[in-house]
């Protein structure tokens, strides 16, 4: 007997077996594809991840915290004597000794913390007018030393007593622990000191008042200028020698230190706000070699850095520095289009804080050259790089490549009408095969009802 071309599904069901394995075959086909465009989507995305956490990842996180002890305020507490013009000329012990031996335990970060201010006219203004007030409070003096001895303390300990001639003219009194080493009169230094008292001393112009600070130690500083001197720049840049792999390794210090810090203070400034970059040159490869082959021909051109890759980033505090910076940031910058055989990456200094940036994957850049310089690299052999003052830094974020999402989108579409295709094409056969099944039924019918007719002729 011919087989059927339609065949109807069992009672109650939809459909018969054929067309069920059909419609789940392709059901776990759609099901596949889905799989894998969501599969490779995320791996993409971990790729991704993976990359922003090289940079991060590649020191140990170190916690530090700084705890810092605490004054008794009872120590200075009405026990010091500074209304009278006669008092401010005494040092009393029991009130020096404490605050030194406080102080002796306090470095740049403690100071910080316990809210230092600069010892400005302001400054001086409110301690003249309240210094009971202001007994132990944190301030930081920059000046030239115009007197300084050397005394004993208790125990033997040496102590120094002086006086700093500020930048505004004005004094300020210091009795400190330790020193720079070579430290003379009419060097410039800085000190981080708790206020004791109001005090005079005797200079060679007369009597001299000023505030009177308990510190650590002063430390070696710069005096700064009212304006940057362009010829002095100039002349440090000119004296720069580039680092090379035979021998000559000068590093950042001597006159490179000192280019570096006046063009930071000159950024500081604004000095370079108004400048054109748009006709400054742009590190491709091409330049690169240059400046690798002549870098005393480039020293202190401005740059433009294109996007590149931020092979490492880092803030730190770099101390007393001439620009009077408290954070500055660091790091490596590489790139995929700088193909020479000199070098691929940069390391550069900014004087400021761009920790947002640390996990910035592209990044584009402005900066000085200032002189190619010798590193040590992982596996201990020795390289040379470029080293730049940059003058600004930011993350590019390229534009969203929506392709594989359009893909995806189309696919689950297809396959979502391919389904819904399947089932109303095979309820369509179904009511066919039904139909067919049904006029089989009536064909039968007037055959037997034919037959029965002749029978009964």
């Amino acid at each position: 007997m011919k087989k059927a071309p339609f065949e109807a599904a069992p009672e109650g069901k939809l459909l018969n077996s054929g067309e069920r394995r059909k419609l789940i075959l392709m059901g776990v086909l759609v099901l596949l594809v889905v799989v894998a465009f969501v599969y490779v989507k995320v791996q993409d995305s971990n790729r991704k991840a993976s990359e922003l956490n090289e940079i991060a990842a590649s020191d140990d996180e170190i916690s530090v915290q700084l705890v810092v002890p605490e004054l008794d305020p009872d120590i200075l507490a009405g026990k010091i004597l500074d209304a009278r013009e006669g008092d401010r000329v005494l040092l009393q012990r029991e009130t020096l000794d404490p605050l030194l031996e406080y102080t002796g335990a306090l470095h740049a970060g403690h100071f910080s913390a316990l809210g230092i201010l600069p010892l400005d006219a302001e400054s001086q203004a409110a301690i003249a007018g309240a210094p009971e007030e202001h007994r132990g409070a944190a301030f930081l003096a920059r000046g030239w030393i115009d007197d300084m001895d050397q005394r004993v303390g208790p125990e033997g300990r040496r102590e120094h007593h002086g006086r700093l001639r500020l930048e505004d003219e004005s004094y300020c009194h210091f009795v400190v622990r330790d020193l720079p080493d070579g430290l003379i009169i009419d060097d410039f230094v800085r000190l981080d000191g708790l206020f004791l008292k109001l005090f005079r001393s005797e200079a060679e112009s007369g009597w001299v008042e000023g505030p009177l600070l308990v510190g650590a130690e002063l430390v070696d500083s710069w005096p700064r200028p009212a304006e940057i001197d362009k010829a002095e720049l100039l002349s440090k840049l000119a004296q720069i020698t580039d680092d090379t792999l035979d021998g000559g390794l000068t590093g950042l210090g001597g006159e490179t230190f000192d280019a570096q810090w006046l063009l930071m203070d000159d950024i500081l400034r604004g000095g370079y706000e108004d400048m054109d970059w748009e006709q400054a040159a742009t590190l491709e490869d091409g330049n690169l070699v240059n400046i690798m082959t002549n870098g005393h021909a480039w020293r202190g051109a401005p740059f433009k850095i294109p996007i590149a890759r931020n092979m490492d980033l880092w803030t730190s505090a770099p101390g007393e520095n001439p620009a009077r910076v408290d954070k500055i940031t660091m790091g490596w910058i590489g790139s995929w289009t700088w193909t020479n055989n000199k070098s691929a990456v940069l390391h550069y200094v900014m004087p400021y804080d761009a920790e947002e940036l640390r996990g910035a994957r592209l990044i584009s850049a402005r900066g000085f050259f200032v002189k190619n310089f010798a590193y040590e690299t992982r596996d201990g052999n020795l390289r040379v790089a470029p080293f730049f003052v940059l003058t600004h830094l930011e993350e590019f974020i390229p534009p969203a490549d929506n392709t594989i999402k359009y893909i995806g989108v189309g696919v689950c579409s297809l396959a979502g009408a391919i389904i819904v295709l399947i089932y109303f094409g095979l309820r369509r056969d179904k009511r066919r095969a039904a139909e067919f099944q049904a006029d089989l039924v009536r064909r039968r019918r007037a055959r037997r009802e034919r037959a029965q007719a002749k029978e009964l002729d």
